[in-house]
């Protein structure tokens, strides 16, 4: 089985390391926690929760500052 795959959601061509896209995990984990009433435990010196805990990547920079330095200006 190859590292990266498509994402597993129907009509998303996103590709991804796991079986779902960043996008679509995350509404698996909001639609989960609004169904079981709790929000998904992070990973911690306890060791509670089961999935680690997704950084927040932004998908692209609207600022100009960022644009300019992403150019290389």
């Amino acid at each position: 089985m190859p590292i990266v795959t498509k994402c597993t959601a129907p009509g998303c061509e996103t590709l991804t390391m796991g079986p779902l896209c960043l996008e679509h995990e995350l509404a698996l984990r909001a639609l989960d926690a609004e169904v079981t009433g709790h929000a998904q435990n992070s990973v911690g010196a306890s060791g509670g929760g089961s999935m680690p805990p997704v950084a927040g990547i932004p998908a692209a920079s609207r600022s100009p500052r960022k644009v300019a330095a992403l150019r290389g200006a």
